[in-house]
């Protein structure tokens, strides 16, 4: 049995024995496998493993699995927060859509929907815990957004998704999942069909099992993949989780540097890179880890022009630097 099936089997497990706890028949929790920045080997082989229905976050990534793993007839949902100029490749590459949170969204995926495919199951996103940060709709919005979208042809409403907040409080935990049980109970007693409950992370499956979660996302297989930054060698590596200092480097150091990443990355050194780094090798340093890069002193906080210190420096002193060498 590989990893990922193991995983797979003790999450199964954790899933029956919560709705047994919970006097629920545990064929009615079904796990949803987010596979977002996991390989299509890897969503293949948990496929294998018996997993048909897999989550994804991000648009572009989404629709290459989908692609890619067409043939196995999997059961795709997008999970993650969906732009208003993405909605097409999602309507017509995805079987579900978990996060609407305004009429808008709702509006172009019905209108972006090839008619040859079958209804768009989507969920409202509700924002039980009321944090600034986090999408979602205002609870008590929920209805008159519900009975619009319920209107809208070639979308099916299935149900309400929440996300609350990270804790390890039970009743905090169960607090928040009674409101999507109960916004869902008053929508199905104003006569929408609503079967769907998306609620629950790998930490909180017993609590929102208990309330009647019916989708419980959770990363596939539980594996944790390794960082770019961990494939490094230890001088190589910076940022606060590895403990090594930004070290210093030497003259050229913004192409052996780009490319030590690049290598660790899997990318092509000394090209451009895709959105996660799209900085030019000779003239700019590319960090892996974002939230290090930060942290650090002598990193620059743009966005498109992160050069390292000590590039900075050669620069500031007058010494030629490695975009005027190759100009």
């Amino acid at each position: 049995m590989t990893s990922i099936s193991a995983r797979l089997e003790a999450v199964r497990a954790r899933i029956a024995a919560a709705a047994s706890a919970a006097g629920r028949d545990p064929g009615t929790v079904g796990l949803l496998a987010v596979s977002k920045t996991w390989p299509a080997e890897a969503v293949r082989e948990a496929a294998a493993a018996g997993q048909r229905a897999f989550g994804e976050n991000y648009v572009q990534e989404g629709v290459d699995k989908v692609e890619a793993l067409r043939a196995l007839g999997l059961e795709w949902h997008f999970i993650g927060p969906l732009q208003s100029n993405k909605t097409r490749p999602v309507a017509n590459a995805f079987d579900w859509v978990h996060g609407i949170d305004r009429l808008k969204i709702a509006e172009r995926l019905s209108a972006q929907r090839d008619v040859h495919l079958p209804a768009l199951n989507v969920c409202i996103q509700v924002n039980v815990s009321g944090e600034d940060s986090k999408s979602g709709v205002a609870p008590d919005e929920v209805a008159a957004l519900a009975q619009a979208v319920a209107a809208l042809p070639r979308l099916r409403l299935r149900g309400l998704m929440c996300i609350p907040e990270p804790t390890d409080d039970t009743a905090l935990l169960r607090a928040r999942f009674a409101v999507l049980r109960r916004l869902r109970d008053e929508l199905v007693a104003a006569g929408l069909a609503l079967d769907t409950l998306s609620m629950g992370m790998s930490h909180d499956i017993e609590p929102a099992i208990a309330d009647g979660a019916t989708h419980r996302p959770g990363r596939h297989g539980h594996l944790r993949r390794p960082r770019p930054q961990d494939r490094l060698s230890p001088a190589h590596r910076n940022g606060p989780s590895t403990g090594h200092p930004e070290p210093m480097r030497p003259a050229g150091c913004c192409a052996v540097w780009d490319d030590c990443k690049a290598q660790a990355l899997g990318l092509p050194a000394g090209k451009p890179r895709g959105r996660s780094g799209r900085y030019d090798v000779a003239n700019r340093c590319f960090d892996a880890d974002h939230a290090a890069r930060r942290r650090q002193p002598g990193a620059r906080r743009g966005r498109r022009r992160r050069r390292c210190r000590a590039c900075r420096l050669r620069t500031s002193t007058g010494a030629r630097s490695t975009s005027s060498a190759r100009a």
